[in-house]
């Protein structure tokens, strides 16, 4: 009976989430980007990601080579990790990781965005006690920052494509 129940009320859940338009970020109607067809250039690991990011996106369309509807320039990108606070010791207690990309857009040959920039930050508590396992959780919020601002690239890009269409 407690099953059932259980059961009963993760369905009446999932029923009242979906009827109120709930969706995951990037789905539903309203997860589209405004263009169907993009060009990255640039190098780096940003530019590498963003590449792979769009080939798994659906209804948009990666251009190689040649001409393309919207061109996504990534001009710079920047780590840094600086000391956030320190404990009674003087010793390192928290890092602070930044990460910064610079970029640029253009729809139809027009520039919808020069010179952006997109910021992400993380905060990294240090234990010296716990080297190896606090290098990985840096790298995993690196990975992390990346694809956050892959995603705030493409919205803002979206965003601004949307309004030269008008």
């Amino acid at each position: 009976m407690q099953a059932n129940m259980r059961i009963l009320i993760t369905l009446l859940l999932g029923l009242v989430l979906t009827a109120c338009g709930f969706h995951l970020r990037g789905g539903g109607e309203s997860g589209g980007l405004a263009f169907t067809q993009v060009k990255v250039e640039g190098e780096g690991v940003a530019a590498k990601n963003l590449r792979d990011y769009l080939a798994n996106y659906k209804g948009v369309e990666q251009v190689k080579d040649g001409p393309s509807e919207t061109v996504i320039r990534v001009l710079s990108e920047q780590y840094t990790k600086d000391v956030y606070t320190l404990n009674n010791s003087g010793r390192v207690a928290e890092y602070r990781l930044n990460y910064r990309l610079n970029f640029s857009a253009t729809y139809k040959g027009e520039p919808v965005l020069e010179d952006a920039t997109v910021t992400a930050s993380r905060t990294l508590s240090w234990n010296e006690n716990n080297i190896l396992s606090k290098e990985s959780e840096e790298a995993t919020l690196v990975k992390d920052m990346q694809r956050d601002v892959l995603q705030l690239i493409l919205r803002r890009v979206s965003a601004s494509v949307s309004k030269a269409k008008q």
